[in-house]
């Protein structure tokens, strides 16, 4: 499941410094309400425990992680080889709901963002926050999402 993201990963890790569009945020209020109802969608769906991997490409970094959250926290994050990553590394990984907050702040801010969203579960599946082209942003793909039990 990781592996399948390897190639696209290393493609987003690549294009990023050689990206020539910015993203403008022309219509606040249309982006926030996608957010929004989304994020209700995501609510709807009563999920507390879930995985799903994370596929993060800042400046010419890219990083792969598997990170499974128990009601609502995250408790376990795992690299592209499966190994269990200490807490320590945790910092930058997130619950759905967490990232539903960033997004909310930054789209608050007015800051650039464009974000695709899971059709029938509603959390966010592309992400792209900040401006790629001059290295003030990054991307986030959410893949894998699975309920566990």
């Amino acid at each position: 499941m990781i592996s399948r993201l390897r190639p696209f990963l290393l493609v987003i890790a690549l294009g990023v410094t050689g990206c020539s569009d910015q993203l403008v945020n022309t219509r606040p209020e249309a982006i926030r309400g996608e957010l929004w109802g989304n994020r209700a969608l995501w609510k709807a769906q009563n999920l507390d425990d879930y995985r799903y991997t994370s596929a993060v490409a800042c400046c010419i970094v890219g990083v792969i992680r598997q990170v499974t959250v128990r009601d609502g926290k995250v408790v376990d994050v795992r690299d592209e080889r499966g190994d269990v990553l200490p807490r320590e590394e945790w910092s930058r990984v997130f619950t759905i709901d967490e990232i539903f907050e960033q997004l909310a702040e930054a789209q608050s801010r007015n800051e650039p963002t464009k974000v695709s969203y899971h059709r029938s579960l509603g959390y966010p599946v592309d992400i792209v926050l900040g401006t790629l082209s001059n290295d003030a942003g990054f991307s986030l793909l959410l893949s894998d999402l699975t309920r566990i039990h």
